[in-house]
């Protein structure tokens, strides 16, 4: 299988750290803060989590359309914009914890379909404007991207409504766990056979049997658990979750 090419390790490590970012954002933060939005009339952090789980409903089926059946048609029909949508299925109201489990599911069958087929990310769905508008060629690729940008434009935007009601993260009894490797390379992309160093796996990829979480990657993300590296190469980690 061939590999990823760095545009494309880079564009794909921005999409599947999003999950990862978005709780780490939401990590600890009391229940109450996810109704506060940053004017009155905008949406409140519940709403932007539920809108961000919409992501992978409606792009999973046209990324693998794009890789299966290139070419083919896709409409979004009897879609009456993001606001009404939000309002008919009461974003407003709805617990979070669910719609955090469906973005980080969607987003690691996504990752592993992208992974898994670096010769196919210019596969392509047509989308047709059902209101009869041009048709437009939307990539497997260029899903990844935008979606990767949806996820960063809407954390700044929760990262944004904390700080501005002065949000403070509950304070809980977290396990540190310490793990042992060199200059913080649990799970990168060297090879097993090539480490000559003592390295620690990861207990997260270990808990859901992947190797798709990644504790650190040189300019492009950190894990969410990620806390810290004491002498000699011990790195500190909060995996399992609280939230």
């Amino acid at each position: 299988m061939a590999a990823l090419t760095q545009s494309q390790e880079q564009t794909l490590a921005r999409f599947a750290s999003g999950s990862d970012r978005l709780r780490a954002a939401l990590r600890d933060v009391p229940d109450s803060a996810f109704d506060l939005s940053l004017e009155p009339g905008e949406w409140s952090i519940r709403q932007i989590v539920h809108h961000l789980s919409d992501d992978g409903v409606t792009w999973c089926m046209a990324l693998r359309k794009a890789l299966a059946t290139p070419g083919v048609p896709i409409r979004f029909e009897g879609f009456p914009g993001n606001e009404a949508w939000a309002n008919a299925l009461g974003y407003d109201r709805l617990p979070i914890q669910p719609a955090l489990a469906l973005i980080a599911a969607h987003g690691e069958v996504i990752a592993q379909l992208m992974r898994h087929f670096p010769d196919k990310w210019d596969g392509y769905v047509t989308a047709i404007d059902p209101a009869g508008g041009a048709e437009q060629k939307v990539t497997a690729g260029d899903m990844i991207g935008f979606l990767g940008e949806h996820f960063d434009e809407h954390i700044k935007v929760i990262e944004a409504i904390m700080q501005r009601h002065k949000v403070q993260h509950l304070q809980v009894n977290e396990q540190i766990r310490k793990l042992g490797g060199a200059n913080v390379d649990i799970d990168l992309a060297t090879p097993p056979e090539q480490i000559a160093w003592l390295q620690a796996k990861c207990p997260w990829n270990e808990a859901e049997r992947t190797d798709q979480h990644r504790c650190a990657v040189k300019n492009v993300s950190i894990c969410q658990y990620f806390r810290g590296v004491e002498p000699l190469d011990t790195l500190l980690c909060g995996y399992p979750p609280s939230l």
